[in-house]
């Protein structure tokens, strides 16, 4: 049953929840105003949360507030299971990535440009491109999950269809439910209050120092941010001194009053001391700090003309500056710099002037032509204008989604996700069998895994004849897990069945891998997107299993994104990282007891830390560690200790020799962890437990191995270079997966 089939007698019973990824409260910037304006509408429709970070209140008690703690999911997933639809950004995601397998609808609003704002503001700074890079990956989650967009203008509706494309959500569903794409994305701008803002008491005339009674105002209404241009309005102050001395450029709000998450920026900087270098400081220029929601309206009408600058930048070319907004709320006559979306409001309804980048004259030129001018002279075009822009009007693409929340058509298209997250959870016993093994032989599997009455999928590894190995605890019973890297899950699974409660992650898209020049893709991101998700979530479904799958790299695993656990298991994944050691940095810091780490090794008996490198062969796989490496990797870590479990050589299902892997399990607590009670001894095992003459078969054995690879490797010196291939083909190097 679909979510627009669950057969609601009235709309008003639909509850929507509301994620603010900014603060919501006494003083806020346009995100936080944005969700709180939004609550307010859609609460005459329907059941509302807002969820905000930290503890705050509205001024209003039209929607319910739910504070929750950014990056603890228990902070929010009660919010979570009462809604039918949830509206986020991309931030939230971030933090709470298992959103994207909730369940429900989701609405990613996209009106803020946040990898544009995140290039300027990091500009020629040694974490640009890290910063670029987080975000580029925020926006790639964003295009994934959502099944409804909304942005600002139609400017940025172009933006997000081109992104959208690119990630291939417009495609034969989507495009074929609706040409016209507005099931997919549409435009709910930043609105206007529905009545005009009423003065309370007196704040700038007369009241703040340096402005007097009569004084004319010119307000700067947002922050200084890297990517506005309060330059040219502060030397554009110094022109209008020259012929007026009764005018004032306020700066009421400089820093955003989330500092936690919004660092005073440079530009700040930048203008005050160009203002004390032309000694204009508490003259003519005023700087304050933020200003209360509350009181804004006081500041709107009493100022003369609102300014908003910018420069030439992509940035500007997809803003909607929301402060201009306000200004035409209040109508107030505005001067506004070209090429963003509001400077053509203000051109298209009259409300003010629209200058060049960075045109000092111009800007004094078109401040001193409004202060001229009557205030009465653009009533009629700002009566136009603020009937037109309401935040009712804006909303209603939004309003209108939420009468009927509903997975993009994509989205329903993927298997079995309407059957596992609208459909009531499945029940092995009366699983149909053909169905089902219809449904593993379309997909390509990594694990092999035994689904039941008989059907087990066709993974490339077996890993049921080498569990033992991995040395997982028998008992898991109130514990929490982690697979990273879970694949088609059968380690997710496997920990489960012992009693975890089990989180298994993988990347989100198929070229998150860490590929090198080298690599020959082997999938489309449609067949990998494909191979990361569908066979995990069909067998959760066959096997009713209640694993958490979210979707992430392990460079991204941290607290704040996913929390910790009690076990941490990570196999055969190391190999295909070229950083494993950072890898192996976030591992540890969600590891609150012990971690079971698998990889590739390679076999060399010497003491000396070292890995083999083999990313010169495919580009998709990268270290092999030695023992004495793979456990100074577990030092450089963090770990408070570690311990070798086993080795072993891992063939192919297919009986195809495969790669020798180690097994060590670290831990962080300041006592060990007690090993699994029934461990079997391993094929090739270096465990304290090992007699001298187990030891000695295995050192002789792994000599052996180094011997026949160093004979191979002079054949291929005297010209045998055909049978090192055939050897290296079978032994598939460069293969492993």
């Amino acid at each position: 049953m679909g979510v627009e089939q669950r057969g609601y007698a009235m709309s008003e019973q639909i509850s929507v929840l509301i994620i603010s990824h900014d603060i919501v409260g006494p003083q806020m910037a346009g995100p936080g105003i944005r969700y709180g304006e939004l609550a307010r509408v859609l609460s005459r429709h329907f059941r509302v949360t807002l969820a905000v970070p930290g503890e705050t209140h509205l001024p209003t008690a039209d929607a319910r507030l739910w504070p929750y703690d950014p990056g603890r999911w228990d902070s929010l997933a009660p919010a979570v299971e009462q809604a039918e639809a949830i509206l986020l950004c991309g931030d939230v995601l971030a933090w709470f990535p298992m959103l994207q397998e909730a369940g429900i609808p989701l609405i990613v609003d996209g009106y803020d440009p946040h990898p544009l704002e995140t290039l300027e503001l990091f500009a020629r700074a040694p974490e640009q491109e890290q910063r670029h890079q987080e975000r580029e990956r925020i926006l790639q989650m964003q295009c994934r999950a959502g099944d409804f967009f909304i942005c600002a203008s139609e400017r940025q509706r172009d933006w997000w269809l081109g992104l959208l494309e690119a990630a291939g959500r417009i495609n034969v569903h989507t495009y074929g439910e609706d040409p016209s794409l507005r099931r997919l994305v549409d435009v709910v701008p930043f609105g206007l209050p529905s009545s005009p803002p009423h003065h309370t008491r007196h704040v700038l005339k007369g009241v703040w120092p340096g402005i007097g009674p009569e004084d004319k105002i010119v307000l700067w209404g947002g922050g200084l941010w890297q990517w506005l241009d309060p330059l040219t309005a502060i030397r554009a102050m110094a022109r209008i001194q020259e012929q007026r001395d009764d005018v004032r450029l306020v700066f009421p709000g400089t820093r955003h009053p989330n500092t936690a998450a919004v660092p005073d920026m440079p530009m700040h900087q930048a203008a005050v001391r160009l203002v004390e270098e032309l000694r204009l400081l508490n003259r003519c220029v005023l700087f304050g700090d933020w200003v209360p929601y509350e009181e804004w309206p006081n500041y709107l009408t009493e100022s003369d003309v609102g300014l908003s600058l910018h420069f030439d930048t992509l940035e500007a070319h997809l803003a909607f500056r929301s402060r201009v907004l306000d200004y035409i709320w209040a109508g107030l006559p505005v001067v506004v710099s070209r090429g963003d979306a509001t400077s053509e409001i203000v051109r298209a309804y009259g409300l003010g002037m629209v200058v060049d980048y960075e045109s000092i004259d111009s800007v004094a030129e078109a401040v001193l032509t409004l202060l001229d001018e009557s205030r009465s002279a653009r009533q009629e075009h700002f009566a136009v204008a603020q009937a037109e822009r309401t935040w009712e009007q804006a909303a209603q693409p939004l309003i209108e989604f939420c009468h009927a929340p509903r997975y993009a058509a994509d989205r329903r298209s993927d298997i079995g996700y309407l059957r596992e997250n609208v459909m009531p959870e499945p029940n092995p016993a009366t699983f149909d069998p053909e169905e089902l093994c219809q449904q593993v032989e379309a997909l390509e599997w990594y694990h092999t895994i035994d689904l039941g009455n008989g059907i087990i999928t066709p993974g490339v590894y077996d890993h049921r004849p080498y569990l033992h190995y991995y040395g997982i605890p028998e008992d898991l019973t109130g514990k929490t897990a982690l697979d990273i890297g879970a694949a088609s899950g059968f380690f997710a699974f496997e920990m489960e069945r012992r009693g975890a409660k089990v989180t298994a992650i993988d990347l989100p898209v198929w070229f998150n891998h860490d590929f090198g020049p080298r690599y020959q893709p082997d999938k489309t991101p449609e067949e990998g997107l494909r191979y990361l998700r569908d066979p995990i979530m069909l067998a959760k479904r066959a096997l009713g299993s209640q694993i958490e799958k979210v979707e992430m790299t392990i460079y991204d695993v941290s607290p704040e994104t996913i929390g910790t656990f009690d076990l941490v298991f990570c196999g055969s994944l190391l190999l295909h990282l070229t950083d494993p050691i950072r890898a192996l940095w976030q591992l540890r810091q969600v590891t609150r007891e012990q971690a079971i780490i698998a990889t590739a090794i390679c076999l060399d008996s010497k003491g000396d830390p070292v890995a083999l490198f083999v990313g010169h062969h495919r580009g998709d796989a990268w270290w092999l560690p030695n023992r004495a490496c793979l456990e100074a990797m577990m030092q450089s870590a963090g770990f408070a200790g570690w311990e070798w479990i086993s080795e072993f050589r891992l063939d192919y299902a297919d009986g195809q020799p495969g790669p020798h892997h180690g097994v060590i399990r670290a831990w962080n607590t300041s006592e060990k962890p007690s090993l699994p009670k029934a461990m079997q001894a391993p094929v090739v095992s270096t465990r304290a437990s090992d007699t001298p003459a187990e030891l000695s078969q295995a050192l002789a054995e792994r000599d052996t191995e180094i011997a026949r690879l160093k004979e191979l490797v002079a054949g291929y010196e005297r010209g045998g270079f055909i049978r090192l291939m055939k050897w290296l083909r079978n032994l598939r190097w460069g293969g492993y997966v």
